[in-house]
């Protein structure tokens, strides 16, 4: 693509997101731990990670910090060093539905 400036964003997904609420994921997760998310306002901008936007967002926080969730992510997570866990979009997406 035709850049001006070696900064510019090749994606523009969390640009055009970032006028709604959002909670923001941290995307590794300490299988002794908790999933850690919060909510955002409009006026934050996620570079990195995961967002998740829509309506419900509270109920959306309780799902993903309970119990259950974490062990689900123990099991679906891409395993990494440490016997952390890696999150992606689909493993959220898949327990959620």
């Amino acid at each position: 693509k035709n850049y001006t400036s070696w900064f510019q964003y090749g994606r523009s997904q969390g640009i055009q997101m970032m006028i709604n609420k959002k909670i923001i994921v941290d995307p590794i997760v300490n299988p002794n731990g908790k999933v850690i998310c919060s909510i955002a306002d409009k006026n934050t901008l996620v570079y990195s990670g995961i967002f998740i936007t829509g309506e419900n967002l509270e109920e959306v926080q309780q799902i993903l910090s309970c119990n259950d969730f974490l062990k689900y992510a123990s099991i679906h997570g891409k395993d990494m060093q440490g016997g952390f866990k890696s999150l992606t979009t689909k493993v959220i997406k898949n327990y959620i539905k």
